[in-house]
């Protein structure tokens, strides 16, 4: 009975889920679930560059070349490098501090910090191992990859960039990943190897396996232009983050983590997807560790995590406002979720009526049956909870059914473009091997007061494309209707009464030339209301023959070369006239009035030529892209 009175649903699902708060749990497109629990062990109000954990003990590196050991919650600098960069590396009881821009190792045993090793680099960005014990340090700024064994370094490899940012073994093979430029390199033993991807960015950040499966984490752009980027590279490149600066990441549980500087988010890259872990309230994750079962989380304000391979017992997300328009009625709550014994979701609702959630608003209230809340808008704050570690709740999709004034759909834009220039898609076919605008081009059309959308492109001269923009309030499907009618005509012509996509390309040739009214029609299709029809009408014409010239006169006298005349088009706008003096290059031709905005212009010009026969062209162009060209041969005396 309710699902029948409150007949509209809100679905909120994919994209939408990234649009709300979450704290304990992990957001993907494909649903909501627990994730894995965490705590914070430290806070040293530094920026953290590496963290790693022995035993019972947790070491931090900072921007500032420090060094803490961190016990119980409990912090102590143990080590000032006078250095602004500082990376870990272990093996076994080794414990090794890379310190930048001196290019130093340091050996650390307990709060103990002694020098180890130089190196033939300023800066130590990486240091692993592999089972055999041999340690690796990633340097810079000559690309340098040296081996530590004993005691001891050698030079094992260089790059063709400036920076090796990061190392991993993966089936006993050594990846190399490089900064200026962006490469990852495949290194089989010392001096040997080659490149084996190029993603195409300035820097590589860190690479993750899955199977037969590559991620690459990563930057491109420089100064305040730089975007982090994320591909995912088997049979093709696909990518599957644009957004903040990526600055960490490592590879934990067959899966690659990633670590993004502008909102505090850790991504889970599984399956192809990414799945946000966690959304820290520090903006800037600055360094990601594995250890086994746990995660080492260093921020850009000095808090540090620890997060375990175990769901956190409770979490929450809270959707984003929705607005159900005025008089709405909201009805009952259901979901597409999977509920593994032990686990549960409760939903609560809050509402007001403005569109931001401030202290006007209710507070939160249990859901059970119907949502006790009567505002125009409202959030709702699902609550999941497991007693198993191993088992949690995942909710797919939330339905919200209500029911509200149905709103009629928004004509926002509609545009014909002139002859042969196409943009957007819709069903009607339009040929393929189509080419982007010149800039020529653009600005020409800028000139006569066509504004084209960026991604405008070529298509025949013959096809006419009609762009619009039409959304629906209430999010309800619509359907477009175009609809041509002849000025002083009683007939008119539709042209399709189901447009989908953003643009209609029809063969204008088809049609008698003259002036038309294009009337667009939006009917929307709500689940339980009555339908409601939004339209709008524009004026554009449709002609398909050339200007003519008018009363043209060549003549010359000694070098001077005198060109003059008249050009006229029927329906539309002379766009431009032009020259061509012995099969040169087109210039354009003046108008006597300076500017060319009228379908009648005149038109003279003055040009130095050689006393010899030279062969003269014209050509008119209008507003439609029609074009008409003449010649004459004059003798320069």
């Amino acid at each position: 009975m309710v699902l029948l009175l409150f007949s509209s649903l809100m679905v909120i699902q994919g994209d939408n889920f990234y649009r709300g708060k979450w704290d304990g749990a992990a957001i993907t497109r494909e649903g909501i679930f627990l994730s894995y629990s965490y705590k914070k062990v430290a806070d040293i109000d530094e920026l953290v560059t590496d963290v790693i954990k022995k035993g019972k003990y947790i070491y931090a590196g900072t921007s500032d070349g420090n060094i803490y050991l961190i016990r119980n919650g409990k912090k102590k600098e143990i080590f000032n490098s006078g250095g602004n960069y500082i990376v870990f590396g272990r093996y076994k009881n080794l414990l090794l501090a890379g310190i930048s821009p001196q290019g130093k190792l340091f050996r650390i045993k307990g709060n103990k910090v002694s020098p180890y090793l130089n190196l033939d680099a300023d800066y130590i960005w990486n240091i692993t191992t592999n089972k055999k014990g041999d340690i690796f340090a990633a340097t810079g700024p000559d690309g340098k990859v040296f081996r530590i064994k004993n005691g001891t370094k050698d030079l094992y490899f260089q790059v063709k960039a400036k920076n090796v940012i990061s190392l991993m073994f993966y089936n006993n093979v050594l990846y190399a990943a490089t900064s200026y430029p962006g490469l990852i390199y495949k290194i089989y033993s010392k001096k040997k190897g080659e490149v084996y991807f190029d993603p195409l960015l300035d820097e590589v950040r860190g690479i993750g396996f899955s199977a037969d499966t590559m991620y690459v984490a990563g930057n491109k752009g420089n100064d305040e232009s730089v975007q982090g980027v994320v591909l995912m590279i088997n049979d093709g490149v696909d990518t599957l983050y644009t957004g903040g600066i990526i600055i960490s990441s490592t590879q934990w549980k067959g899966r690659m983590l990633v670590g993004e500087s502008k909102d505090g988010e850790v991504g889970w890259l599984k399956n192809g997807k990414i799945v946000i872990l966690y959304d820290f309230p520090e903006k800037k994750i600055t360094t990601l560790k594995s250890f086994g079962d746990n995660i080492m989380i260093g921020t850009g304000t000095g808090a540090i995590y620890l997060a375990r391979n175990r769901y956190s017992n409770a979490g929450s997300f809270i959707t984003d406002v929705m607005d159900g328009g005025i008089g709405v009625k909201w009805g009952r709550i259901t979901t597409d979720a999977k509920l593994p014994k032990g686990t549960k979701v409760h939903f609560f609702a809050r509402g007001g009526f403005t569109s931001l959630s401030d202290s006007s608003w209710t507070e939160w209230k249990s859901v059970t049956g119907q949502i006790p809340v009567n505002s125009r808008f409202i959030q709702l704050k699902a609550k999941l909870s497991t007693a198993v570690n191993n088992k949690t709740p995942i909710i797919r999709k939330i339905f919200i059914s209500y029911k509200g004034e149905n709103r009629a759909p928004v004509i926002k834009a509609v545009q014909v473009l002139p002859p042969g220039i196409g943009w957007g898609a819709g069903q009607s076919a339009i040929p393929l091997g189509r080419k982007p605008l010149s800039q020529e081009d653009i600005i020409q059309y800028k000139k006569m007061g066509i504004e084209l959308k960026d991604g405008a492109f070529y298509i025949p001269h013959s096809l006419r494309c009609i762009t619009f923009d039409v959304k629906d309030p209430d999010g309800d499907p619509v359907n477009v209707t175009l609809v041509l009618k002849m000025k002083n005509s009683e007939f008119s012509d539709t042209l399709c009464t189901d447009v989908h996509g953003n643009a209609f390309f029809f063969d204008n040739t088809t049609f008698p030339e003259g002036k038309y009214i294009l009337r667009i029609i939006a009917k929307d299709a709500p689940q339980g209301n009555i339908s409601k029809t939004t339209s709008k009408q524009i004026n554009l014409i449709i002609d398909n023959s050339p200007p003519v010239f008018q009363d043209i006169k060549v003549f010359s006298n000694k070098n001077k070369l005198f060109v003059q005349g008249g050009v006229e088009d029927k329906l539309s706008t002379i766009q431009t006239v032009l020259i061509n003096i012995d099969g040169k290059r087109w210039k354009p031709i003046e108008a006597k009035d300076k500017i060319y905005d009228e379908s009648k212009e005149e038109f003279q010009g003055e040009y130095t030529v050689s006393k010899r026969k030279h062969r003269i062209s014209l050509k008119v162009l209008d507003t439609m892209n029609n074009k008409k060209i003449i010649t004459r041969i004059i003798m320069s005396k």
